[in-house]
Order: C-alpha cells, then structure tokens, then sequence
C-alpha cells in the first residue's frame, strides 16, 4: 500500500520522501526541531503533576 507522504512525494515530482516527510528521521533518533528526547526540568514536571520515579535494580 502506498502511504500518503510517498503520495505527496510523486505528486511534487521529489526524489526523497524525506522532502515531504512530516516529522524528519534522523540516524541520532532525535527530532531536529524540538531536540527531543531531552532532560526535563522540575518545573515542567511540577505544571504537570508528574515525578520521575527510578527504576529499582
């Protein structure tokens, strides 16, 4: 099946998908816009009502 960014890569005439591609993919597994996954701060945490419990070795 084809998927709608393959689609939309036809469609512009482009030769990657990683030109029409929604959220760009990269070898280091983080996204280039938000540089996540990243550290959270406790502030951020604390708007959420979340804490970071460690894992039990």
């Amino acid at each position: 099946a084809i998927g709608f960014d393959r689609l939309v890569t036809l469609i512009l005439k482009e030769e990657s998908i990683r030109e029409v591609i929604a959220f760009p993919k990269t070898q280091k597994g983080i996204c280039p816009l938000t540089i996540a996954p990243n550290e959270v701060d406790q502030k951020q945490l604390d708007e959420l009502s979340l804490r970071i419990v460690p894992r039990k070795q």
